[in-house]
């Protein structure tokens, strides 16, 4: 069995004994050094949700915290910015200076003759994303309202003078984004099941097929939303390109109330443009976008394992760099390469070879496929012969060959007995004439061959 994954690329082939390969590295070696560095990206994520969404709303809005909040809240935040924040832009900069120096560099074509040169590890968006974060976390650390709150009382509080213009923006609304960003770089977390990176990598795949959908759907909200503005009516609801976008994007998601709809009776145009509309997004571009989605899922569905197969082989390249050399040296060993695999009891093998297990119901054979000689197993010793070659047309030839016998044989047994009871009922009839005793028993005798005969000669058809 073999797996052909269409990549952007030439075509990836995972062989069995490359996932075979990949589960055993992964299980025994990379399992522990992947699950090791995301522990402490998981860690911050834990700080950063208490300090920023839990810690901020144990008490109302507006009010002052007590001293041990103050100083928990203001505690992990320092965490976050020195430990989380350090370890990013220390991780950027060498990579950064470890690319350009190796001139592993790509190019965004923009206006500029050229284009700008970018280091390559930010080609992977879970880069792009973390380096992203990072500026995030900079900008939140450059308006910490505690830090423009140091002189006033109480100690290391939010609610101050200087803070008051800076907590709602930049602060707070960088705070959800990178709360955001924190979660979506948790997706790597999905390697550790197969079928849960399968289902992540299609809807990565569908993003594009919903992309499109919204892009006709904000066209047509422009085009009638522009064309009810133009028009002379007294609906409040269509009195502007934004206010009308945003009535017609309601009645898609069917927020809309339905009392609007008996009102806008007296502005015919209108309505006769909103059945429009609402015929055109949401029975047309709706239907068409589940089609999409069905066909895409259906294009991608059967090389959805190999391609979850392919990111756990990734993530192992990258992991294998932080594993010791005392513990690669235990894995090698625990494979016991060097160890004779036992195909049955008693039965042993060859080296060089990892020995899996599975029921003996999942591939049952009736015919032993293991062919034996005897004799040294070195290759500078011939093979030998094959004796006897128990292949399934010579099989047939040999049944054919042994029928063919047998009919023979039993017509010539046959034929040799028709003609002994001819003879013999020849001899009764010239022996009648002298004595009526002996020629009656060579015809019963004679009659006998004939039924004896028949009856192998019928076994012989059958």
């Amino acid at each position: 069995m073999e797996w052909v994954v269409k990549a952007k690329d030439p075509k990836i082939v995972c062989h069995p004994v490359l996932v075979l390969l990949s589960d055993l590295v992964w299980a025994r070696v990379a399992f522990r050094s992947f699950l090791f560095r995301k522990s402490w990206f998981l860690f911050t994520l834990i700080l950063f949700v208490v300090s920023q969404a839990i810690m901020s709303h144990l008490y109302d809005l507006g009010t002052e915290k007590e001293d041990n909040e103050r100083y928990v809240t203001f505690g992990l935040r320092c965490l976050i910015y020195v430990f989380s924040m350090g370890s990013m832009v220390l991780a950027h900069v060498r990579k950064t200076i470890r690319d350009y120096r190796k001139g592993d560099v790509f190019k965004i074509m923009l206006r500029i003759q050229g284009g700008i040169p970018l280091p390559k590890y930010l080609d992977n968006w879970q880069e792009v994303a973390n380096f992203v974060l990072m500026c995030f976390l900079i900008v939140m650390v450059s308006s910490e309202p505690t830090f423009y709150c140091l002189n006033a009382e109480p100690m290391f509080t939010e609610l101050c003078a200087e803070s008051k213009d800076i907590t709602k923006w930049p602060y707070s609304v960088f705070a959800m984004l990178s709360m955001i960003l924190y979660y979506v770089l948790l997706v790597d977390l999905a390697v550790f099941n197969n079928r849960v990176s399968a289902f992540v990598l299609v809807c990565g795949r569908m993003i594009g097929e919903v992309s499109l959908f919204l892009l006709a759907l904000f066209m047509f909200l422009m085009t009638f939303a522009s064309a009810f503005a133009c028009l002379e009516q007294q609906e409040k609801e269509f009195q502007g390109i934004h206010v009308g976008a945003l009535a017609l994007l309601e009645m898609v998601l069917r927020m809309f109330k339905a009392e609007t709809y008996i009102e806008m009776e007296r502005e015919p145009l209108i309505l006769a443009g909103i059945c429009i509309f609402i015929i055109v997004a949401v029975v047309f571009l709706l239907n068409m976008l589940v089609a999409q989605l069905t066909c895409a899922y259906d294009a991608v569905y059967t090389d959805m394992v190999g391609y979850a197969r392919l990111k756990r082989i990734k993530i192992i390249v990258e992991s294998m760099p932080q594993v010791s050399e005392k513990r690669w040296q235990g894995f090698i060993g625990s494979l016991r390469l060097d160890q004779r695999i036992e195909f049955n009891e008693g039965d042993v093998g060859l080296s060089g070879g990892i020995q899996v297990q599975e029921p003996a119901s999942s591939h049952p054979t009736t015919v032993d496929m293991i062919r034996r000689f005897g004799g040294s197993t070195s290759p500078s010793i011939a093979w030998p012969e094959e004796e006897n070659n128990d292949d399934d047309s010579e099989k047939f030839e040999r049944l054919e060959t042994l029928v063919k016998r047998t009919l023979e044989r039993l017509n010539t047994s046959g034929g040799g007995r028709k003609r002994g009871g001819k003879g013999s009922s020849s001899a009764g009839q010239s022996g009648s004439g002298g004595g009526g005793g002996d020629g009656s028993g060579a015809g019963v005798s004679g009659g006998e061959g004939d039924e004896e005969g028949a009856g192998e000669a019928q076994e012989a058809d059958e």
